[in-house]
């Protein structure tokens, strides 16, 4: 077990990273969404008025 650990440390490193990185995006957008913001644009003039948000005048 541990020579497969080291053999694919590298690997297992760069997946965590990647899943960390994965993490903290879905973690913006839901809080974005709850809090009423445009989720996945920089602010509704950005989005042509297309997030739920931007219609509601947020």
């Amino acid at each position: 077990m541990l020579s497969f650990l080291t053999a694919n440390l590298s690997t297992i490193l760069v997946g965590a990273v990647v899943f960390g990185l994965v993490g903290l995006s879905v973690r913006a957008t839901i809080r974005d969404l709850r809090s009423g913001q445009c989720a996945g644009c920089k602010g509704c003039s950005g989005c042509s008025g297309s997030c739920h948000g931007c219609h509601t005048g947020h």
